[in-house]
This record gives structure tokens, sequence and C-alpha cells, in this order.
């Protein structure tokens, strides 16, 4: 069109793109005519032979297919006469694979209507190892009803889908898709055909899932604009009316556009060297004859690098465009497909719209949105409110909790609507491995019955690998609730602290030094302090029973665990008849109460909280066994997750979650009336069954303690008899009246001797004197240490401290 001194007359002729053998016939007659080149033919199949014949020839063979390598790799030879302008099968694998891994497809179902389709997709299928999610393989005929597939796909729970089938069959495939609720807001579609851009989506643009493809050309660029309107007014000086628009140009129209472009400067510049004079050549001919310009044309295209409306045009050695670049497009509502993103070899995908314009756009989708909120009732999250006499409540205004004021804090947030239900089995959701199913919320996610899910939800890997979590909105651990030691269960060790300070006065008294009462300490101290006050404390003993929430968090977390303490509990609880698990926390707390301190639950700590708030006589053993989080649970890849997130970041920057908890958890439905009693004494302990062993070895050292006392006093007494001089029964009697008079703080020495015998016993006497004045100053150490003993019970013991 723009050239003077050469013109490109185009020659067309059709041919089945499977029958070979007159394709065969009408290359020869082409080359008959001089052709200088041969474009096509589009079918893979008649491809080869055209290849070969131009070959022998030496014509240059262009061709805007997709082109698998052959087995075995690709021969150099046969392939010095042909170019191909479509992207490389290989390359153009890895872009769609690079889009899976960027979108984090863990799984997903590939719906195909040709075998070429596979080997389009090899390196999507092996970018899943042995352990990934299953990739499931699905291909259509010529039945132009494809719900029962689409069905399928649905039961089976899969989401993410990509199509390769051609472009005629992806509306119709989509419309029903839409028929069978396939086309919702978490379902999202890759299609792989470099022509879905031309396709009239506007019935479709309002549908909630999400539609990416793939383009190879800049619809919105000069040289496309430029290009089409070239075409139109070619097509008008042959007086044949044509008009496209630029959104609407085919992906082999532009490459044939490329293609000619490229051959024509190739043309031009090797022209201006020397003159290309077209040639009649026969293919039967005995003595073949090739042109003499055709090596020359193809191995300058291959090293030229030109700029067509596919973008940039270059060649690897073996005429295949190895490099180029795709705009990742998406549907929108307000203009068609828009451009999110661009791909190329080196660097992969790279977006061109920022993080803050995604977000927006999120967020301006939600407005006005109704979401379907998942829930089960449980204190104090969501429960049913309590009517007043004649009032009717519906909807919403059924109930009242945390959960309620949650999501209606996120929705004013993000302005959108949304209505509160019920799950019917009032479960959190657990994996059965035998039938492979989800219960609870879970499973109510899964199948599409509600957007979100809000409760006390603890966020577990099981779980995550199900559905999507937004960032936790509450921290928690595991923990202990027990009942606390009632009246009978304090007085025996009140009265047993006492008896043992009242025995450790009295043995200081009558003895001699402190070492028999430093041993009854030894002896009762070491038993007297310990308590049973942990999980570790409680796996030790099989008196007691603990158990769990059945299906819940609490009960998978001892299961799985690796920890050998936990290991020990999970196997004492799994064994235990009758059951210790509970269908409920409430259940759970009704057992510890009704127990009589027999029975413990393990439970989370927030739901013991709130029980504690309002059970005066129930308590937190030890502290917590684990860390996690209550996280707002909606279906894998939701759309909303960021931005609720940001809305439950934003209430937890305000402080308004924490007013949440404190209205719910100190506040409302009789919170708070147990911050202001005083703690019961040995209130962290098990009870006085579980502690009875402790109270068995304090009446052994007791009595062993007394017994030792017994004999060093009367050993104490024979010794005075014998150094006074006077019967034991005399010396017993004196020693007693000391001991028992507790005013008397010395003691007079023994005058039982003779005025004859004192000046030859004078020194003995001293002696005798200097040692008795030893001993009673040791006995009034005793004294004092046995009236500090009398308040043991303040200083030294920690189970009557409280």
């Amino acid at each position: 069109m723009h050239e003077k001194h050469f013109e490109l007359v185009p020659i067309v002729r059709y041919v089945s793109p499977e029958d070979s053998f007159k394709t065969e016939r009408k290359v020869c007659e082409l080359a008959a005519e001089g052709v200088t080149a041969v474009f096509g033919p589009s079918s893979m199949l008649t491809s080869g032979i055209v290849g070969s014949i131009c070959k022998t020839l030496e014509i240059p063979h262009i061709i805007t297919h997709w082109d698998p390598d052959p087995l075995g790799g690709v021969d150099p030879e046969l392939q010095s006469m042909t170019i191909n302008l479509y992207p490389e099968a290989d390359v153009l694998s890895r872009a769609l694979a690079d889009l899976i891994v960027d979108y984090s497809w863990k799984s997903f179902t590939i719906i195909y209507d040709s075998d070429e389709a596979l080997m389009r997709l090899k390196d999507i299928l092996q970018i899943h190892g042995p352990s990934d999610a299953p990739i499931t393989v699905r291909q259509i005929d010529d039945d132009p009803d494809y719900r029962p597939l689409l069905k399928d796909i649905q039961s089976s729970g899969e989401s993410h889908i990509i199509l390769d089938i051609h472009p005629e069959r992806i509306l119709e495939l989509l419309r029903q898709a839409k028929e069978v609720k396939m086309l919702e807001e978490y379902q999202s579609y890759i299609i792989t055909s470099l022509d879905a851009h031309t396709i009239d989506f506007e019935e479709l643009r309002y549908s909630r899932s999400n539609i990416t493809a793939l383009r190879l050309m800049d619809t919105k660029s000069f040289d496309i604009k430029n290009a089409v309107h070239d075409w139109e007014q070619g097509e008008a000086r042959m007086k044949r009316p044509f008009r496209v628009s630029p959104e609407h140009v085919h992906t082999e129209s532009a490459l044939y556009n490329d293609a000619v472009k490229i051959y024509a400067t190739a043309i031009r510049e090797l022209d201006a060297t020397e003159e290309i004079t077209p040639s009649r050549l026969s293919c039967g001919s005995k003595n073949l004859r090739q042109w003499p310009f055709g090596l020359r044309i193809i191995n300058y295209m291959k090293v030229k690098t030109e700029h067509g409306i596919t973008g940039p045009i270059i060649f690897d050695d073996f005429g295949r465009r190895a490099h180029f670049h795709l705009d990742i497009i998406e549907l929108s509502k307000d203009e068609g497909f828009k451009k999110i993103a661009t791909w190329d070899p080196t660097h992969g995908v790279n977006y061109t719209r920022s993080q803050g314009e995604v977000y927006s756009q999120i967020v301006e989708s939600l407005q006005n949105k109704t979401f379907i909120v998942a829930s089960r009732i449980g204190a104090p999250f969501l429960m049913f409110k309590e009517k007043k006499d004649g009032e009717f409540l519906e909807g919403n205004n059924r109930f009242e909790g945390y959960s309620l004021e949650l999501i209606d804090g996120i929705s004013k947030i993000l302005g959108f609507q949304y209505r509160m239900e019920l799950v019917p089995d009032g479960k959190y959701g657990s994996y059965n491995k035998i039938t492979k199913k989800w219960d609870g919320l879970v499973k109510h996610l899964l199948d599409r019955k509600a957007d979100l899910a809000v409760c006390d939800l603890t966020i577990t890997y099981e779980r995550r690998t199900a559905v999507d979590f937004t960032m936790p909105f509450m921290t928690l651990g595991i923990s202990i609730l027990y009942a606390k030691p009632q009246g009978c269960d304090i007085l025996p060790k009140a009265i047993s602290t006492r008896l043992v300070a009242g025995m450790w006065w009295f043995f200081a008294l009558i003895m001699l030094s402190s070492y028999t009462a430093n041993l009854a300490a030894f002896l009762t101290m070491e038993r007297m302090d310990a308590t049973i006050e942990s999980a570790e404390d409680l796996a030790k003993q099989s008196k007691i029973k603990y158990g769990a929430l059945m299906g819940g968090s609490t009960m998978a977390f001892f299961q799985t665990s690796n920890f050998s303490t936990y290991q020990r509990m999970w196997a004492a609880m799994e064994s235990a008849r009758p059951s210790v698990f509970t269908k409920s926390n409430d259940e759970g707390r009704d057992r510890v109460i009704k127990g009589k301190r027999m029975y413990a639950f393990l439970m989370e700590s927030t739901s013991l909280e709130y029980i504690t708030e309002r059970y005066c006589d129930l308590t937190q053993i030890g502290g917590l066994l684990d860390s996690k989080g209550y996280g707002i649970a909606m279906p894998v890849n939701s759309p909303y997750r960021t931005a609720i997130s940001g809305a439950v970041l934003k209430m937890q920057e305000e402080g308004k979650l924490h007013q949440l908890k404190t209205r719910w958890w100190k506040e409302m439905r009789g919170g708070g009336q147990c911050t202001e009693v005083p703690n019961a004494a040995g209130e962290n302990e098990l009870g006085i069954g579980n502690v009875g062993g402790v109270f068995v070895v304090l009446a052994l050292g007791c009595l062993c303690a007394f017994i030792i006392g017994i004999l060093e006093f009367l050993w104490n007494v024979r010794k005075v008899a014998v150094d006074e001089k006077v019967t034991p029964w005399d010396a017993l009697k004196a020693e007693l009246k000391f001991a028992l008079n507790i005013s008397v703080t010395s003691k007079p020495v023994h005058n039982t001797l003779s005025e004859s015998t004192a000046s030859g016993k004078s020194s003995l006497r001293s002696k005798s004197e200097s040692r008795r004045g030893s001993e009673q100053a040791g006995r009034t150490n005793n004294v004092r240490t046995a009236a500090s003993l009398t308040n043991i019970d303040k200083i030294g013991f920690n189970f009557d401290k409280n």
C-alpha cells in the first residue's frame, strides 16, 4: 500500500484443513505462478506438507498458528524456510503456568475440546507435584449441553476452571455455567484463547465471577488503530465496505498483518542492494530449480527485529517467536475486558494496577451487596435475643452477641448488607477422613450456601485447606476449666496446718536442739507445698477425668499433637468410658459443675473466661497450652478477604474489638458478677480427693517426728538424772513441769547434793551449769522458732495463702 517501486499482490487459495493431497497440489500451482512467499495454511495438519514443498523450492513459508515442537525436537534443516509469528508453544504454556502460580490456584479443573489443548497446557500439568491437590481434566464433545459437566464440577467443590476450547464455544459454555450457579463470585475462569477479547460478553458483564484471558496485542495502541484504518481504506478502494473496531481484531488477522509487514520490509531492504525478481517453479520437474532469493529473504527476516501490532517480533534460530508480550485482561462491569497486567518471558507477570486500585475496586463492588453470614448459637458470640411480652422478632433482630456486632461494624465500614443464618448441624467444621467430607460451617461455605462464617471459629491448618480466613479478630489458647474447692475441701488443710504448727511449737520446748523441728519441717513442707496446677499434673493422675468438645479444634489439638504429655492426655481421653467428650461447651461446663471436682474440661480460653465471669464456683487451672486465633471464614479465593481483613484491622486499631469483648464478657448477660469475689483458699488446686496422698505423707512425717521427739526427751531425762544424782522419775517430773510452764523462760539448777560433797564437786557442777545454760539458750531459741512457726500458714505454704 505504501511502497512505490514494487507491489505485493495477494493470491488466495482455500484448502481443507485435513486434505494434504489437495493442499500439496495448490502449493505447486502457486509455485508455477511465480509466488515469492506462501502464507499459511491455518491448519497444523496440512502445514507440514506446505513447509516441505517450500523448503525444497526455497520459497519463504510464513505461518501464524500454534505449532508444537515435533517429537524428537526441531530439525533445523526441515525448518530452514519456515518462520512462525504465533507465540512459541512452550513459552506460551509457561505464561499460563506463571499466571496460575501468581493466582495461587492450589487446584483447578481443565475443560478442553481437542487433543491439542493438552499439548498447549503441558507446563500447567507439570507445575503440580505428587503431594499437591489433584488437577481434574474434562473433555467436552459435540453435545451442546454442558450443564451435566458443569454440575459435576460444582458438586466437587472446584472453583477454578481453565477453558481451552474453541472461541465459538466459550460464550455458550459460560451462559450455561450461569444457569447452574457456576458463575458466582467464588468461581474463577482463565480462558486460554488469544481471541477471547473479541467475544461479546455484554450479557455476562455483570456476573460475579472473575474471568481472565490473555491477549497478544494492546487494542488501545496507535499501531492497531492505524492498521485498522488502513484496512478500511484499502477495502473501500476495492468497493468492499469494511468496519471493525480495534477491540475486535482477531489474533490471526493481526499476525497476518505483521507477517506481511516484516516480509515487505525484507523485500524492500534486500531489493535496494540487488533486484529481486519472481521465478516460476515446478514441483515435478526433473531438473528441479530453486528460487535464488528465498533463502536470503527468510534469513534476513529471522535476524530482523520489527515491532508490529502484536508487539515486538523477534525470532530464534529456528524461526520461532520465542520473545513476545501478553496482556492479561479481566472482564469488568464498566468497560468489558480491562488490562490488569502484562507478561513476558523475562519478567513474568507484572501488574499495571496498584494494590490501592484493586482494593478500591473490591470495596466498590461491595456497595449494596447482601452477604449471607453463617453462624452458630454459642454465648457470647451469638445468642437468641430475649423476647419481651408480645414482641415478634425476625431476621437479624432475632440474635444478639459479639459475632453480630462484629459483622455489623464491618458492614458499616465497607457498606454492605448482611443476613444472619444458623448452620443446620450447629458444628464448627471438621473433616471426616472416611467420608472425605466436611461438616458444620466449613461445609456451608463449600456448598456456597453462605458468603461468610462468623463465630468462635478457630483458624487451623486443616480448615485453611478448605476455606480462607481473615486476619484474627481475637487471640486465645486452650486452658482447663475446673471447680473451685468447697469448704469441706479447705477445712482439712486449715486444721492440719494449725496442728503441725502446734506440734512444732511443742517439740521446740522439749527438745534439746532444733534438729527434730527441722526434720519435721523437711518431712512435711515438701509434700504440703505440692499441688496439681497444670496440664502436666493432670496428665500424671488418673482419678480426675478430663475431656473436650467433640469435633472442635481443642480435640484436634490433642489428637494431632507430637508432645508426649498431650499425647498421653489424648490417649486417656480417647479410651475413657463413658466418653469424656461433649457436644457443646455448655455441656462441658455443666459436667464440671456436677462432677464434684472429678471432671475437668479443656476448652478455649475465651469461652472459659466467659463462664468464670458468671459461674463463681468455677475457675481456670494453669496457663494456656497453645496460641491461636479466631477468624472470619469465607470460600477459597474470595475477592473480599482483603477488604474484610482491612475492616477488622481498622476496628482493632480504633479499640472497638476490645470494647466489644468487654461488653459481652463483663457486662451483658450477667457478666462481671464474680470479679469482686475474693479468691477462695486453694482455688488453683484440684482438690482434697486428688491430693490425699499429701496428707498421708504429712501424717507419717508428723508421727515420725513425734516418736523421735519423745525418744530424745527421754534420753535427756536420763542424762539429767545421772548428772543431778536424782531418780529418773524425779527428773521426768521436773522436765515435764518446766516444758509445760510456758511462762518460765529460765530453768533453776537442781541442788540435791550434800554440803559436804559440794566443794569436791564444784568443778563438776560448774561444767554442768555451763552445759545446762547452753541447753537453756537452745530451748529459748526453739521456743522463739516455734512461735514463728505458728504463723507458717501465712508465709510458708501456697495451699492456704489465697
